[in-house]
Parts: structure tokens; C-alpha cells; sequence
């Protein structure tokens, strides 16, 4: 292998060397000389493609493929964005193979592929955006505003999403790390949201990373590079990203009126964020914070008090998208991934061996997913 080809599919796989070393029953010195040049026997080299789920014959190139970033990462404070796992580095990767299957069937059904999407600024209100885009999501699926609680919402909101040409995927990616991302380098945009966070947390999430589409500023944005280059920029975007996200699900003006209210009645910071957050079909931490912003100043210190004690938002066993493998399927693709595959093969543009590949599934359960995805 040549050493660059090398260490760009190890280093680049999530793993620790010494991980991977245990995985592949291989010394740890001996992956570092493959990194350096060392020779590598064919037996080695398929359980190291297969550990980090890469085709045997990417590690004969002469040199490294050029790999786009994703637009965002949405993570719990604190984690690495540098380091990422190799569940995670999976996810991504799957996720960006599952956009370019969408963008080449689309092409070949002369589907258009640009989102149906508004275009904003940093110097835009979040406020007036969330509004304006409420309403467009609200006109893609008018159902939305009879979700009764957090999991019809994300639901129906993912709905909404997708009937605007945007693809949202989900993976078990684990939240402590990234709880979402936006794929906007290629077209269709797409998203991609932890199916391991609670769905009020993925109604957030999914918010989040369409300002992040609305804002199309293409891959530079919140890489790790553009952050070291131009940190004030990258932490703008997070603001306004969570102040549009913050302001569809929580609206300001509705949201203070229910505030004032429960404090009216006697109630006390933790019963209160309790009962804004059933309201609202938000998590506690984001009825918390929104509670923060909006609470006048002799209270604000209440709810951030609280804010201290609430855990940082990971998942209380949120499962991967279904029980069987054809609700599994369906979580993770979305039906507008799954419709485009049976659209695509219904005018013989893929073949039965690409339905199963794309679907991810045998053949016995290629209808049944057809079912889960509605």
C-alpha cells in the first residue's frame, strides 16, 4: 500500500491504532509499518478493509480520494469534533453515500434536486426565519400542528422536511458525539440526526441543521478548519441555527404567555420548565434555556440554576428506527430515500441487484419495507 493511501483509510476510520491492532489480531507496530510502506499479506488487508468498512481495492490506489466535510456537526458540549468514533466516521460516510444514491437516481428520472427551501443570513432574525419556514413546513404537511407529543412531532416534522426535496436520514450514531449534521456541499441537501436522542432532542436537532441549509454556506462553515480560521463565524451560525431552531418548536410570544402563566399560578422553576416542555413537546433542557432568554430578569437566575441540573440532553435508550429489519431500513433511509428507490426501479432505471444494495436489505424484505416506509 502507499503509505499516504494508508494512513488516510486507517487514521481516517475512527479507530485507534491500538484498537484496531485487537480487532485484526495484528501487533500494533505492525499497522504502523503498513503506514510507512511495509508490505501487508492479502489475508491482512481483508480483515483490515473489514474492520474499517472500506472496499479491499481503495487501499491499492496511488493516492487518497478527496472527501468532502459535512456543513455541521451538532454535538453535546465538550466533545471532539477531531476525534471523531468509528461508528460515527460509518454514519457520516454512510450517510454521504446514501445522498449521492438519491442525487443519481434523481438525475436519472430527470427529478430536480435543489431544495425547495428559503435562503437566509446570519443578519436575518431567526425569529421572522422560523416563522416564515414553520409556515412552509406547516403547507408541506398541515398535520403537523395536531402532533400530540414529541414523537408525532419529529414525525411529522421529518415529513415536512423531505417533501422539500431534503432527504433526512438517521443513524444510532451516539449523541455524546454528534446528534446531527447537514450534508449541503451536494445536492439533494440532506440531514442526518442521531436515531439514538430522545425525539424531542431530534425534533431540535433536525431544526437546527435546516437553518443550517437555509443559511447555504456551503462546506467551510462549521468544519473544524473554518472554526480555527474564523471561530466568530462558525459560533454565529450556532447561535442563529439554535435560535431558529429554538423559535419554531418554543415561539417566543406563545411561550412567554405560558411562562407568565405557570409563574402566576405559584409554580416553581422545575415545575414550571416541566410543564413548558409538555406543552411544547420540547425537551427539559430546551424549555430550560428558552425559559432563560425569555423570563424577565428576576427570574431568569431561577432557570438557570436549574439549567445546572438538568443532564446535557443524551438519549434514554431512543433505539435505531424499528424493531425488524424492514422498520430498521425505513428509520435510517426516510421515506423519501425508500420512495425514490421504488419510483427509480419502477421505470427501470435500477436494477433488482440496486433495490437490495440501496435498501440495505435481503430480498424477502424488500416489500416489507416498502409498508414501514408509508
Amino acid at each position: 500500500m502507499e503509505p499516504e493511501v494508508a494512513r488516510w483509510l486507517i487514521t481516517g476510520s475512527g479507530w485507534e491504532i491500538g484498537e484496531l491492532a485487537k480487532k485484526i489480531r495484528v501487533p500494533e507496530p505492525r499497522i504502523r509499518g503498513w503506514m510507512e510502506g511495509e508490505k501487508i499479506s492479502l489475508p491482512q488487508l481483508e480483515r483490515l478493509a473489514g474492520r474499517v468498512k472500506r472496499p479491499v481495492a481503495l487501499f491499492l490506489l496511488e493516492k487518497p480520494l478527496e472527501e468532502g466535510e459535512a456543513t455541521d456537526y451538532r454535538m453535546l458540549a465538550g466533545a471532539d469534533k477531531k476525534r471523531l468514533s468509528h461508528e460515527t466516521v460509518v454514519s457520516i460516510r454512510k450517510a454521504r453515500w446514501l445522498q449521492s444514491v438519491a442525487a443519481e437516481m434523481m438525475g436519472r428520472m430527470g427529478t430536480g434536486t435543489r431544495p425547495m427551501i428559503g435562503s437566509v443570513t446570519t443578519r436575518d432574525g431567526p425569529g421572522e426565519a422560523a416563522r416564515r419556514e414553520m409556515e412552509r413546513l406547516g403547507a408541506a404537511a398541515p398535520q403537523r400542528l395536531k402532533a400530540s407529543n414529541a414523537r408525532d412531532l419529529y414525525k411529522e416534522l421529518r415529513a415536512a422536511v423531505e417533501s422539500l426535496n431534503v432527504p433526512v436520514f438517521q443513524a444510532p450514531i451516539d449523541v455524546r458525539q454528534v446528534r446531527g449534521l447537514a450534508l449541503s456541499a451536494e445536492e439533494p441537501n440532506a440531514i442526518l440526526v442521531s436515531s439514538r436522542d430522545g425525539h424531542e432532542a431530534r425534533a431540535f436537532t433536525l431544526l437546527h441543521e435546516y437553518g443550517h441549509l437555509l443559511l447555504r454556506e456551503g462546506d467551510g462553515m462549521c468544519t473544524p478548519a473554518a472554526d480555527e480560521a474564523d471561530g466568530r463565524r462558525g459560533k454565529k451560525a450556532e447561535r442563529w441555527c439554535n435560535a431558529f431552531a429554538a423559535e419554531a418548536l418554543m415561539p417566543e410570544r406563545e411561550f412567554r404567555g405560558e411562562l407568565r402563566g405557570r409563574e402566576g399560578e405559584g409554580a416553581g422553576a422545575r415545575e414550571t420548565v416541566g410543564r413548558l416542555a409538555k406543552r411544547f413537546r420540547a425537551g427539559r433542557r430546551a424549555a430550560a434555556l428558552r425559559a432563560v432568554k425569555v423570563a424577565g430578569k428576576g427570574r431568569a437566575g431561577d432557570y438557570r440554576r436549574l439549567l445546572e441540573e438538568l443532564p446535557g440532553g443524551r438519549a434514554r435508550g431512543a433505539g435505531g428506527g424499528g424493531s425488524s429489519e424492514a422498520e430498521r431500513c425505513a428509520g435510517e433511509r426516510g421515506s423519501m430515500f425508500v420512495s425514490l428507490v421504488f419510483e427509480a426501479y419502477g421505470r427501470g432505471e435500477i436494477t433488482t441487484k440496486d433495490v437490495i444494495d440501496f435498501l440495505g436489505v435481503g430480498l424477502k424484505q424488500v416489500d416489507e419495507v416498502r409498508g414501514a416506509a408509508g
